[in-house]
């Protein structure tokens, strides 16, 4: 019994994205720096640019286990559904362990952290991705999916231009700016999951595991569901397109905050905000383009959506050149924390002191004699090159991401046995971590290696690469228009 047919259910089905985009924007936006920029004291750690690849890849491995999720998944029986117990566990786990983060300076104990971050984080999301096909007909996943969408927009503007480019200001709030995007990433996360979990409703009338699913544990399972692959060829190639495309694009999610602010000079907040305006595109274009999606050829709409994206960053390449001196590129510039201060006494050397901030800052220089600390004036710079040229074009990019994103999660479960959604479901979100863990590893590898020639730009060019190969794969892929499914339900 699909329960999820009407504007508003699909509304309270879809909230919960909000939180679990908010997590990835703020990931991108404001870890990789968290975990680079030693610059001005703004992190005890100062890694480099292909550590931080390496540590993000760590914790985003987690979403390789989403196959895992998904065969529990489907074999869950309890009377809140098969779904939903996993959404509100996850939830409320992964957002009391992301609380503690900046509490540590230990850098093994901050990756330990983000690791069980992401494993409940996946552990909600892929389940929920379940849901929303369990719930809603297939001739209405477009719509379904627009406010999939909508949301994952607004999660993103919150992300990035409210907790990545607001909270995090050194200035604004010099004591509390590494406590409070973790702080409210974790509330977003924890309270539209609530709302989702709380007002959509499962068919809790299942059949028993195993007269839909093969027997044999775990093992036999992921074998005879990789054998299965073989007779959904057009899934297959589908995961190949996801693969690649997210080899191209997570590098850049990742690291052009690390681009606009070691390369640019462009602060980190007010990058983060420059991000953050830009999802407005896809707010205002997602319900359009989900209803187009139920009307019109998929699988050529999610072409053009591709390719424009592909575009979009061969444009970025082409017309943003960093603006910084290469000597001031990286992690440069380094003004020393306490623990390595020339009067520490000979009887520390060895150990190392606790991280303090206001310590640390009344070093020179100071980065609030420099910042745009006034909101205006952080808007006022969007008008102002690189930003300006940066902006169009990352608007562009949305445009194209907009259409893919919405598509992929219409055309996906179709492409699916109805009676193993949860399971592929999971699959297709482990080759999303594969995928996106290649991309973080190469872009931070190279950012590193590369560092006195493109160093971070070098981004563009790997997501043109990437989303290159997955337009070769979409070729192969046959995808089922709205009204052919339509036909089939009959």
């Amino acid at each position: 019994m699909k329960t999820v047919t009407k504007i508003h259910q699909m509304i309270l089905l879809n909230i919960i994205n909000i939180g679990i985009v908010v997590f990835w924007s703020v990931d991108g936006a404001f870890m990789t720096n968290y975990l680079t920029k030693k610059e001005f004291c703004f992190s005890p750690f100062g890694v480099s640019d292909a550590w931080a690849g390496v540590i993000l890849y760590t914790g985003q491995l987690m979403v390789v286990l989403g196959v895992l999720f998904g065969y529990w998944s489907d074999r869950t029986r309890t009377r809140m559904g098969k779904r939903r117990p996993y959404i509100l566990a996850g939830a409320l786990i992964a957002g009391g362990f992301y609380c503690l983060l900046p509490f540590f300076n230990n850098l093994a104990v901050v990756v330990i952290l983000q690791v069980i971050v992401y494993f409940f984080l996946v552990l909600m999301a892929i389940p929920y991705y379940s849901l929303i096909p369990d719930t809603t007909p297939a001739d209405k996943l477009s719509t379904c999916n627009a406010f999939f969408s909508l949301f994952g927009a607004i999660g993103t503007i919150a992300g990035y231009a409210v907790i990545g480019g607001i909270l995090c200001d050194q200035c604004k709030y010099p004591h509390l700016y590494r406590y409070l995007p973790f702080f409210a990433t974790s509330g977003l996360v924890v309270f539209f999951a609530l709302v989702t979990v709380l007002t959509t409703r499962e068919d809790t009338k299942f059949s028993m595991p195993g007269s839909t699913t093969q027997s044999g544990g775990f093992g036999e399972w992921f074998k005879g569901i990789v054998a299965d692959l073989k007779e959904h060829k057009d899934l297959s190639w589908f995961m190949v397109y996801n693969f690649f495309l997210w080899c191209g694009l997570q590098g850049f999610v990742k690291f052009f905050t690390r681009f606009m602010d070691n390369d640019m000079g462009v602060p980190l907040d007010t990058a983060s905000i420059a991000l953050g305006l830009l999802p407005i595109v896809v707010a205002l274009l997602a319900v359009p383009v989900g209803i187009l999606g139920d009307k019109t050829n998929r699988k050529n709409l999610l072409m053009f959506g591709t390719l424009l994206t592909l575009g979009a960053l061969l444009a970025g390449y082409l017309l943003i050149p960093p603006n910084l001196p290469k000597e001031q590129r990286g992690n440069r510039v380094v003004v020393q924390n306490i623990a390595s201060d020339k009067n520490t006494s000979s009887a520390n050397k060895g150990t190392v002191e606790k991280y303090n901030y206001k310590k640390c800052l009344s070093a020179k220089p100071n980065p609030c004699s420099i910042a745009q600390s006034s909101m205006l004036s952080k808007f006022g710079m969007l008008k102002k090159e690189p930003l300006h040229t940066t902006a169009i074009i990352l608007g562009i990019a949305s445009v194209g991401l907009c259409i893919v994103f919405l598509l992929m999660a219409a055309i996906a479960p179709t492409l699916m046995p109805k009676e193993k959604v949860g399971e592929y479901m999971g699959l297709l979100s482990a080759t999303t971590g594969l995928g996106g863990g290649v991309g973080l590893l190469i872009s931070g590898g190279l950012s590193t290696l590369l560092i006195n020639s493109l160093h971070c730009r070098v981004i563009f060019i790997i997501g043109v690469i990437g989303i290159a190969l997955a337009t070769l794969a979409l070729i192969k892929v046959k995808i089922k228009n709205p009204w052919e499914l339509a036909e089939e339900k009959k």
